[in-house]
């Protein structure tokens, strides 16, 4: 496959309990517009562009920095899954995703100077078997406890045709 490529796995039990609990979804609603691919989403941001001050939208598209937002201090399981991958890696942005059933991210590619300067990473929480993730002219099925790199800059699509959530980290390492 050359728009998937499976690159580790790890432990879910402990990040599942704690997203389970969790009353951050959507603490900071950022793809919920109408239009948006993502708008049948519920997120956690913990690492993101800053979002205080003067910005725009090209800052998402086009800036460099992230920063850590607060909830990473109470899904330290979460966070603590991303830094065993990756380590020292300049780690950009770190969503918690999840798809809920029935429900189906649209076709897009993901677009701007931060995203060419970035590869994406998906941390498989939670899913079911009638998960299909598309990109380009690949579909793949990534298992619970897989650690997924895909080309986000081919356009790709996400379906959950199950009666259960699909949740990812979703991670950026600069390159």
């Amino acid at each position: 496959m050359k728009n998937f490529k499976k690159v580790g796995e790890f432990d879910t039990k402990d990040i599942a309990k704690e997203l389970e609990v969790t009353n951050f979804w959507n603490w900071l609603n950022m793809r919920k517009a109408p239009g948006l691919n993502h708008n049948v989403v519920d997120d956690i941001v913990l690492r993101f562009q800053r979002v205080e001050g003067h910005y725009t939208l090209i800052n998402y598209f086009d800036g460099m920095e992230c920063v850590d937002y607060f909830p990473q201090g109470y899904l330290r399981n979460t966070m603590k899954a991303v830094n065993n991958q990756f380590g020292l890696s300049k780690i950009g942005r770190v969503v918690v995703a999840k798809l809920r059933p029935f429900s189906t991210i649209a076709p897009h590619i993901d677009e701007g100077e931060y995203t060419k300067n970035h590869d994406r990473f998906h941390f498989v929480v939670t899913t079911n078997p009638n998960v299909r993730f598309g990109c380009g002219d690949e579909e793949a099925h990534m298992a619970a406890g897989d650690i997924w790199w895909f080309d986000n800059k081919t356009q790709h699509y996400v379906t959950n045709a199950g009666n259960t959530d699909r949740i990812h980290i979703v991670v950026d390492i600069r390159k």
